[in-house]
């Protein structure tokens, strides 16, 4: 068989409308027989074909394939590219193809039957004879040599003995270059791999040779083909390999192109939320998009019937999809409500029946949400209490709801055939174009004016007017309120803002009270406990005592005018007083040292004579604690030295800070410092060198303001990898601070162990020495964690705690609570100044006693022996 010339006899199981296939058939004058798949084993049972072609796309073919290879018959499967199911002894050609190229694969499907089987014929022999020993015949090479398909003979070691020219033509080598080592040359380097395994694997078993590779040619170029190789046989013995390339490149190159297509037109689907889809009424089968999968809520790997995407729909639209696809509607659009996720939606859809019926189906459930959304508007603005109406350039009503209607006392169809002349005096024929312009320019005004009811009343309105442009014109879209309930409620409105401004006077005048009670209630303390070891100290007569009792009832009285303002305002907003720095630089050090990093050293230098300020304490506090962390963090390396000083200066000129005395604080760092433009900008709020999440930006703006409010300056001095300097100026008071100091008591009263904790040194000193003087054995700290932590060394050290409620590092609630825990017995005596104490707070901190500031010593001595006593 030459695969040429009239009467070869050949079985096409194929569609029938395969034209290619047809018209290469009668162009090479065979005589072909076309057979339904149903009937191909029944007829090959009876008698065989010369050739056998299948297409390798028909339903249900593949088990008939899979046995091709098993059968001696000459068989040629055809597809549009490379299929998995078909065997490697069976010959396979890609669509398209011409008839030249149709003869050469029927030769070669010859000789592939022939190594399979006994020769049936000579004929049969003489066919293999000339494929294998083409050399020997000039028809035979003439054919190889004019072939569409490239063709090529190897030997067992892989090299290349023949090869055409077309082959030549896809490798851009000579047949010179390609005889020998120079095929294996032309493989790409990314094939190579892959070649070599599948030829020793079809050397080794004597078995077909199939494989898509690249070549590479000298100028370049890739090109993409499909070798496929049969063993030549020579008196029973395989002595090589002859079979053909094809160039894949151009099909390749359109299934690139259709992949990016696909893709494209799968991305344009998912933004435009259109799914298409195929129904085929003969084939019963149903193809759905990716987005059609999307739009109806299932993965797109679900199996889909008809039956199954018809119960996604609502009951009531499923006999519409029935129409839709049963092939008889027709062209026409159509809108579907299906059930996805609980909800409705909907979708519209279009049908283009064209033997099968394909559609389009678009998602629509936001622009029904969309209508339905206007329509509430419009029954929003139609049953408004305010009134709503739209005007033209030319003031002519366009849409007036019901409260205009109501508020202006006329029917609808009257307001649509009168003007905003008409009902309103402030705006005439002559006034309206300029308020027309002004409307145009700001695009929205809110005024107020009077208008005129159909009864001749005038009514006081407020009036918002926006500008609104739609197709090429400009409206006055308006809401109208009514005034007259406002104008009769401003006199109430009057009085009641009044009152208030009274209650903001009284509570302003109570923060205040309550702050300044607070600082003096602490001063008296320390006096009331200075004044009681001052007294016992002296004898009575001495010529000091009767001044002292002159200070003990000015005391009284003052702690009595406090408890006064206590009871007026327990709160304290922040207020500033005269006071001495030293004790906040020395707290905001024990501070700073308990939360920084053990290789940083923190150094305090408070210098001697350094003048009060007036000042805030909280916020000052504030400021230190601040500008610490932030030297803390810019120390980025392990180790480094934060310096926090205090000493008092004089101004000349030239510093940058006015003339006078001040005292410094100097918050100093050997960090990272700071570039000039960032100094220039370091108290900018919002500004940050930090990451996002770890700073605000706000601290050191805060710190600049409640600086700048005192009074004072502060000063920035860096230089990048060196460090900062931040230095604090603060006016210097203009009275200095008394200190006394009082001999301690000897008078005994009591006997027991007294664990005293206050944050005030000068109240902690004072109330020391009057416990001491009372008969008990005290032990003093100013630090709430310090006096914990001589708890936790050894629980029974002590008969009774006092503490203050209020302390900054742990209030005396939570000290209480914690030394519970380690000796639950312990008497606790609460000291406060501040507030009063809830009993529903005492019970959780078991607290024996509480004692008010400030307190004497038999106030003392009865709350220790109430609290020994249990």
């Amino acid at each position: 068989m030459d695969g040429r010339g009239t009467g070869l006899e050949v079985w096409l199981v194929a569609r029938r409308d395969d034209g290619d296939l047809a018209s290469c058939a009668r162009a090479l004058g065979w005589r072909v027989t076309d057979l339904p798949l149903a009937q191909l084993e029944w007829r090959l049972e009876r008698s065989t074909p010369e050739l056998l072609v299948v297409d390798a796309e028909l339903e249900g073919v593949r088990p008939f394939v899979d046995r091709l290879g098993t059968w001696a018959i000459p068989a040629l499967v055809l597809g549009r590219e490379p299929i998995a199911f078909v065997p490697d002894s069976v010959v396979f050609l890609a669509r398209p193809f011409d008839a030249r190229l149709l003869a050469v694969h029927a030769r070669l499907a010859a000789a592939l039957a022939g190594s399979r089987s006994t020769l049936r014929s000579s004929e049969e022999r003489l066919a293999i004879a000339e494929v294998a020993l083409r050399a020997r015949d000039r028809h035979q090479e003439a054919l190889l040599a004019a072939s569409p398909v490239g063709v090529c003979e190897m030997d067992l070691e892989g090299r290349c003995t023949y090869v055409n020219e077309t082959w030549c033509e896809m490798s851009g080598l000579s047949a010179e270059e390609a005889v020998g080592d120079g095929f294996r040359r032309a493989l790409h380097p990314e094939s190579r791999a892959a070649f070599d395994e599948a030829w020793r694997r079809s050397v080794a078993e004597g078995s077909n040779f199939r494989l898509e590779y690249r070549l590479l040619r000298p100028d370049g170029q890739e090109r993409w083909v499909l070798g496929q190789s049969v063993p030549l046989p020579v008196d029973n013995e395989i002595i090589g390999f002859v079979g053909t390339v094809t160039d894949l490149t151009a099909r390749r190159r359109s299934e690139d192109e259709l992949a990016r297509r696909e893709e494209l037109l799968r991305v344009s689907q998912a933004l435009a939320r259109v799914g298409c889809w195929e129904w085929d009424s003969v084939r019963q089968r149903l193809f759905w998009s990716e987005e059609m999968f999307r739009l109806h809520g299932q993965e797109p790997t679900t199996v889909l019937d008809r039956a199954t995407a018809r119960q996604l729909y609502v009951p009531e639209d499923r006999a519409w999809f029935d129409e839709m696809t049963s092939g008889r509607s027709g062209e026409g659009n159509g809108e579907l409500r299906l059930l996805r996720g609980g909800h409705v939606h909907s979708v519209s859809y279009r049908t283009y029946p064209d033997g099968r019926v394909v559609g389009a189906n678009l998602d629509i459930t936001e622009q029904r949400q969309r209508e339905a959304a206007l329509e509430l508007a419009d029954f929003s603005i139609e049953h408004a209490v305010d009134g709503f109406h739209m005007v033209d350039e030319s003031a002519r009503f366009l849409s007036v709801n019901a409260a205009s209607c109501q508020l202006l006392g006329y029917a609808r169809h009257e307001l649509l055939n009168m003007t905003v002349h008409d009902i309103d005096p402030q705006f005439d024929r002559a006034a309206w174009p300029a308020h027309w312009a002004e409307l145009r320019e700001k695009g929205a005004l809110a005024f107020e004016t009077e208008v005129r009811t159909k009864s001749g009343e005038l009514v006081p309105v407020e009036i918002a007017a926006n500008l609104l442009s739609f197709e090429g014109r400009q409206f006055d879209f308006a809401v109208m309120r009514d005034l007259r309930e406002r104008r009769r409620s401003e006199e109430q409105r009057t009085l009641l803002e009044g009152r208030l401004r009274q209650a903001q006077k009284m509570e302003s005048l109570g923060t205040l009270a309550g702050g300044i009670a607070h600082d003096f209630n602490n001063l008296l303390a320390a006096i009331t406990c200075n004044l009681e070891l001052a007294d016992e100290a002296l004898a009575a007569g001495e010529p000091l005592s009767v001044e002292l009792d002159e200070i003990r009832m000015a005391t009284t009285r003052a702690t009595d005018l406090v408890r006064r303002i206590l009871a007026f305002s327990r709160k304290q907003p922040a207020r500033r007083a005269v006071a001495r720095l030293d004790p906040i630089v020395q707290e905001v050090a024990r501070l700073l040292r308990a939360g920084i990093p053990a290789a940083i050293e923190l150094v305090a230098e408070i210098g001697e004579r350094v003048p009060p300020v007036l000042m805030d304490s909280t916020q000052i506090h504030q400021v230190l604690m601040n500008l610490g962390t932030n030297a803390w963090q810019a120390i980025a390396k392990p180790k480094g030295t934060i310096r926090l000083g205090l000493e008092a200066v004089t101004v000349v000129e030239g510093l940058g800070v006015p003339v006078g005395r001040y005292a410094r604080v100097r918050v100093a760092d050997d960090g990272v410092g700071m570039s000039s433009a960032t100094i220039d900008r370091v108290f900018e709020p919002f500004f940050t060198t930090k990451g996002v999440g770890v700073g605000t930006g706000l601290g050191l703006a805060v710190v600049h303001g409640i600086v700048t409010e005192h009074g004072g300056v502060i000063v920035v001095d860096s230089v990048e990898d060196e460090g900062a300097v931040f230095d604090v100026y603060l006016p210097a008071a203009d009275k200095d601070l008394a200190h006394s100091e009082q001999p301690p008591s000897l008078r005994h009263s009591g006997s027991g162990r007294v664990l005293l904790v206050d944050d005030d040194e000068a109240i902690l000193r004072a109330s020391k020495r009057l416990i001491d003087m009372l008969g008990y054995e005290v032990t003093a700290f100013a630090s709430p964690l310090e006096a914990l932590a001589a708890v936790q060394a050894d629980p029974n050290r002590f008969d009774v705690l006092v503490t203050d409620l209020s302390m900054p590092e742990l209030g005396g609630f939570d000290l209480a609570l914690r030394v519970h825990e380690l000796r639950e017995d312990l008497p606790v005596i609460m000291v406060t100044g501040r507030r009063s104490i809830d009993e529903a707070d005492l019970a959780p901190a078991k607290i024996h006693v509480v004692l008010d500031k400030p307190y004497s010593s038999e106030e003392l001595s009865a709350a220790l022996r109430s609290a020994r006593s249990g």
